[in-house]
């Protein structure tokens, strides 16, 4: 990390929690903001991979990335999702990613 505040998109899937208070009325009790957008859309980007990985020598590049980058396949994995979701959130901002 070079000390730069990651862009995480802010919450992809907010919710607000509701309860009866102590003479039973409804209201709303406290908001969880769930799993960021950058999250959300690693794990997208992740399920593409993973689908992928059979067919079309996407296997054998990760573990030639990860042989080269003294890195395990799966943190190549994660690395990529990442960098993906970091660029699609840029694009979305209307800002350049160079990751």
């Amino acid at each position: 990390m070079n000390g730069k505040k990651i862009n995480d998109g802010g919450a992809a899937f907010p919710f607000t929690h509701y309860d009866r208070d102590s003479v039973g009325e409804m209201g709303p009790r406290y908001t969880d903001p769930g799993m960021t957008l950058r999250d959300w859309m690693a794990g997208q980007a992740l399920a593409g991979v993973a689908s992928s990985v059979g067919g079309n020598g996407i296997a054998s590049a990760i573990s030639k990335m990860a042989k080269a980058e003294s890195m395990t396949e799966a943190r190549v994995v994660a690395q990529f999702c990442y960098e993906y979701a970091d660029a699609m959130i840029a694009y979305e901002k209307g800002e350049r990613h160079d990751g």
